[in-house]
């Protein structure tokens, strides 16, 4: 992923544009467009699966059916341990930690992200097609993880998206299938996954508790 340094005046212009983007947004969670007769095409999902990005580990799967469920199939409360430590070991997030790096597989109809291209050993940096993953909080003012989402000052066009950290840092948190969740203070985020398309959201999953010890 694509990570430019973040100077003074940069984190100034995030934080900016982190106020715009707060002040537009509401609490109950981000709308859906659901208009499928417009915008060039809507896609839709039938399920995903999310794994810790470095190990390929499978965390959690959701389904119209069934909602979220662990790797074992059992009903899932909260995102399990997802952030690699000593030796491999995936380790809960903590506040003011490193982030949790997953890679998020969709099945749709009209949905280019298969969960069957999974391919963390290629160098190149991957092209975003028509569609993409995002995560919403269902409280958008949340406090807990690295938000709300920002473009890049310089490249505000590019596919990836950024949010500032309590310290000033700016850091990558979306990018095509990848997301990274940076964890700022204790408490639980729900977090829901996004089938993004451009500009909107074409579906929501139902939320996914994350928490932050």
């Amino acid at each position: 992923m694509h990570r430019p340094a973040a100077s003074p005046v940069l984190r100034i212009a995030a934080a900016l544009l982190a106020g715009l983007f707060a002040a537009g947004c509401g609490d109950d969670g981000l709308a859906v467009d659901d208009d499928r007769d417009g915008g060039g095409g809507h896609g839709s999902f039938d399920e995903l699966e999310v794994f810790e990005a470095t190990t390929n580990t499978l965390l959690a799967t959701w389904t119209r059916d069934t909602a979220w469920l662990d790797a074992n199939g059992d009903s899932l409360d909260a995102l399990p341990p997802a952030v690699v430590g000593e030796g491999g070991v995936l380790e809960p997030l903590r506040a003011g930690g490193p982030p949790a790096s997953l890679f998020v597989g969709m099945r749709g109809e009209q949905t280019d992200l298969d969960i069957a291209a999974i391919d963390t050993s290629a160098a190149a940096a991957p092209t975003c097609g028509e569609f993409s993953v995002r995560y919403f909080p269902r409280n958008d003012a949340t406090t807990v993880i690295a938000w709300p989402n920002v473009a890049h000052p310089d490249e505000p066009g590019g596919p990836a998206q950024y949010a500032l950290r309590t310290d000033g840092e700016l850091v990558p948190i979306y990018y095509c299938d990848t997301l990274d969740i940076f964890p700022e203070q204790t408490g639980v985020a729900n977090l829901e996954m996004l089938l993004w398309h451009v500009n909107h959201a074409d579906q929501a999953s139902d939320p996914l508790p994350v928490e932050v010890q």
